[in-house]
């Protein structure tokens, strides 16, 4: 009793501390674009708005939208597929081109503080969350009876209070609970879906529908989705939403609701191009019925769900919604646990006779902004930790209470290799039909024949900068190596492509990219680009994971390093089902991350398989898949000047350090600036044009835009490959995220290490100065004197004996070790080697030579 009430007092200050951490912060705020009103309710409007990035949030958080300096309360209702849908406590017009959203998830946790203080005062509920919490070391379902890992599982919810089911990534955790779930409900039992996200629900509900009318068990009105349906699932799996059943039992009411609702949206397309006086008043006319309407329809809603034997909805949804919260259950089941609170868990198991909880703990943990060790331990880390299942795992060969799921039918053995060995330690096996049926998928371009290979994005520009008024990065370069990618998937016959990568702002460079290129792909979300937390849970036939860091950063980003960088790796690389390409800049991994780190040991795994493709070696990257982009290795520049000689308005030249331009490129811009405006960014002191607009700044690579429709990357050549794209859309979200002097000081730090000497010497001795110490003559070991000679050569001559000889391999193999000279790019150190008939040092990873000369040099 003490020891569960303890917990409810650590809950309860662990969220307290979340929520004032929130409130400190404000919310989160993020833009919203092309909003419309699709209807009103009792409570206001609804508004349906596009987003740029994907976003985490959950659905019924409380939110506020900012519109014309007018802050409206409201909750929201859905956040799938780069748009989000709104219920504010007003109507701000038909149409709302931008505004801002900040959440206010603090109000979900206040009302998850009442429901568990509600639980604390009701023994039944104690006593089930106790048995969450410290589940029983006896299971007691009969093991003589199980025929299968199925029935094993069904048996275990019937006879066991708790059942923790731990589902590593494609080994079948919604076929698993949807057929247990369908069997207990035959049984009679009363069921409670629980998930922490609608995607999760609809899916896992849509099983169970499938699963029962195949049987022919399927009886309308048992099964039912609560809460906000999205239209798409309403239209697909009517069956199972709220409006069908009232319309089954009240036609005529739900008829005329459908009716209003067409005048609604006829009405408010109206309110956006006219304010007339008649339009205004049939809108007040339809919007007073609706809501006489509404409130009919919600006295049906208690009743029909008074008869329903299997209830899904959220977490939060449950946590509000008093016809959940006041209900009991004989089995609850909690699907992805493992990105739910244990307070949430705890509330949710106080629902049911018997709860399944499932789940994978080494997948993404839940979310938390406070850094409060209470907030730590109970909202950052995930059940199965605090139940003392991974313990007991660890320990030995597992709980009592713990179902792990085996076999993996997803991806191909070329993909789950690394995650079987380095995440599940060999817990894991693949199928035997797994690589038969992915085959197909691995035999397509890119990468014919390879199910897992990593693309070196290494290139000789700046390309991985901070977005403006923002930490988190953009890789630009990356970005369209990964669309030619998706270019050359689509044309080949690949159905189903996700882009994942580490940062926000490259999941909103890269979905904006994605809708100019692929625009259908994009809305059916075929294609899809997002963070690693939007694809847990689903799969695509092609993945791309981008970590994005690369020069001029001096350090990796938190994300690809920090203690749980494990579970993102997993997580995206789990969703391919055939395909896994890993874009990441070879060098910058091995400079900056240290070999124990999980991104490390995937780089290594694709080295030692030898599945490093370079840019060089890709003549498929230089097709030409999308009109709209197009890569050169040749012929960049005169494509440019042909650009820049049809130019109508503007010319925009950004020069990096190091590049004065070509005299061809001044001769045309002379030609030009009397025609067009021109404007050059760069250090340079002089120009030689007269009309030109200047700005001194520290480029990070060379681009042109032109007319503000042409982009053109690093055109002169610097690089192995030029990139021209033509889309204003792009170009100018470019120019949002584009700051150059937010990364003056990380350009400037690489500038100047690329100019100055290729290696780096830990030591303070010269060549010539480590000689004179430590050099004898082999015959009479007396000192000998050391000369340069024109020829770059070392010669050694004893003034006792007169005998003389040339430095050798072992001498400067010494030296390099002893003063520990690195090559500067690799970070590796110089081994001793003969080129040409000519001694020098170089780096055994990039090549890098240096002469003997530099290292006597005491410069």
């Amino acid at each position: 009793m003490n020891q569960i009430v303890q917990l409810f007092e650590e809950w309860n200050e662990a969220l307290q501390i979340e929520i004032n951490e929130l409130k400190k912060q404000g919310g989160h705020p993020f833009p919203v674009y092309g909003g419309r009103c699709v209807r009103s309710t009792e409570k206001g409007s609804i508004y349906l708005f596009s987003l740029h990035t994907d976003l985490l949030l959950q659905e019924g958080m409380p939110i506020q939208l900012q519109y014309e300096g007018q802050k409206i309360k409201g909750i929201l209702l859905s956040c799938e597929m780069f748009q989000l849908a709104v219920e504010v406590e007003a109507y701000l017009g038909g149409m709302i081109e931008e505004a801002t959203i900040r959440t206010e998830p603090w109000e979900l946790m206040e009302k998850l503080m009442e429901r568990l203080n509600e639980s604390k005062q009701s023994k039944k509920k104690r006593m089930r969350i106790e048995q969450l919490l410290f589940p029983s070391n006896i299971d007691r379902h009969p093991h003589e009876k199980v025929k299968n890992a199925l029935h094993e599982v069904i048996l275990r919810a019937k006879y066991n209070r708790v059942t923790y089911l731990w589902g590593p990534p494609g080994t079948g955790k919604t076929y698993t609970l949807s057929r247990c779930a369908a069997w207990h409900y035959l049984k009679g039992r009363k069921i409670l879906l629980l998930s922490h996200s609608n995607a999760a629900i609809n899916v896992l509900l849509s099983e169970v529908e499938r699963y029962l009318k195949k049987k022919q068990e399927w009886k309308q009105g048992d099964i039912i989705r609560y809460g906000t349906v999205h239209k798409d699932f309403a239209s697909t799996h009517k069956e199972l939403t709220m409006d069908f059943l009232i319309g089954q039992d009240e036609p005529r009411l739900f008829s005329r609701k459908l009716e209003l609702e067409r005048e609604r949206n006829e009405v408010t397309k109206q309110l956006t191009t006219s304010k007339a006086y008649q339009v205004v008043q049939r809108f007040i006319t339809i919007e007073e019925e609706w809501q006489k309407l509404r409130d009919k329809m919600k006295k049906y809603e208690e009743t029909i769900l008074e008869g329903v034997a299997i209830i899904g909805t959220t977490l939060s949804k449950a946590t509000i919604d008093p016809l959940i919260y006041e209900n009991s259950f004989d089995l609850v089941f909690v699907d992805e646990a493992s990105m739910a609170y244990v307070p949430q868990l705890a509330f949710a198991a106080s629902l049911g006779k018997h709860i399944i909880v499932c789940g994978d703990f080494k997948q993404l943990p839940p979310i938390a902004v406070s850094h409060h060790p209470l907030v730590n331990h109970w909202l950052k880390g995930d059940l199965f930790h605090r139940a003392g299942i991974v313990e007991a795992l660890q320990k030995q060969d597992g709980h009592p209470q713990l179902f792990l799921l085996k076999k993996q039918r997803r991806m191909h053995p070329d993909i789950s290799a690394f995650t079987n060995q380095y995440i599940y330690g060999g817990k894991v096996e693949d199928h035997s039909c797994v690589k038969a049926l992915r085959e197909k998928i691995v035999m397509k371009e890119p990468f014919a024949g390879k199910a897992a290979v990593m693309l070196n994005t290494h290139a000789k520009g700046h390309f991985s900068l901070k977005e403006t008024h923002s930490y988190s990065r953009w890789n630009i370069w990356s970005s369209f190596l990964a669309l030619q990618l998706i270019a050359i998937a689509k044309e080949k016959g690949i159905q189903s492509i996700g882009y994942i990568t580490p940062y926000r702002a490259q999941a909103k460079w890269m979905n904006v990219c994605l809708s100019v290129f692929f625009r259908e792909e994009w809305k059916n979300q075929s294609i899809s680009a997002a963070t690693v937390h939007k694809f847990q849970g689903s799969e695509r036939e092609m993945i791309l994971f981008d970590t994005v860091d690369s020069s001029p950063q001096q350090q990796a980003g938190r994300l690809l390093i920090h203690g749980e960088s494990d579970r993102l790796i997993n997580v995206a690389m789990t969703r391919a089902k055939g395909k896994y390409v890993f874009l990441g800049d070879e060098d910058f991994l091995e400079r900056h991350i240290s070999e124990e780190k999980p991104i490390r040991k995937l780089q290594q795994f694709f080295q030692k398989n030898h599945d490093v493709a370079q840019l060089h070696d890709r003549n498929e990257l230089m097709q030409t898949i999308h009109p709209q982009l197009r890569f050169f290795t040749v012929e960049a520049e005169k494509y440019l000047f042909a650009d820049m000689r049809r130019a109508e308005k503007e010319i925009i030249v950004a020069l990096p350090p190091k590049n004065k331009g070509t005299k061809k490129l001044w001769s045309i811009l002379m030609k030009k600036q009397n025609e067009v405006s021109i404007k050059i960014l760069c250090k340079l002191k002089n120009i030689p044009l007269q009309k030109v607009e200047k700005q001194s700044v520290i480029m990070p690579f060379s681009f042109f835009i032109i007319d503000q429709k042409i982009f053109w990357i690093d055109p002169l050549g610097q690089g192995e490959m030029s990139i021209r794209l033509h889309s204003r859309k792009i170009i100018q979200l470019f120019w949002r995220m584009f700051d150059a002097k937010g990364n003056r000081e990380e350009i400037l730090h690489q500038v100047k290490s690329e100019n100055g000497p290729s290696f780096i010497k830990r030591g303070e001795r010269t060549l010539i100065d480590y000689l004179h110490i430590w050099d004898r003559c082999p015959v009479c070991e007396g000192k000998r004197s050391v000369k340069v000679t024109k020829n770059g050569y070392i010669r050694l001559e004893c003034g006792n004996c007169l005998e003389g000889g040339f430095l050798s391999n072992r001498q400067l193999d010494d030296y390099l070790y002893k003063n520990g000279i690195e090559c500067r790019k690799c970070y590796v150190q110089l081994q001793a080697e003969w080129k040409s008939n000519r001694l020098i040092a170089q780096c055994p990873h990039c090549s890098n030579q240096i002469t003997l000369s530099s290292l006597s040099d005491k410069g």
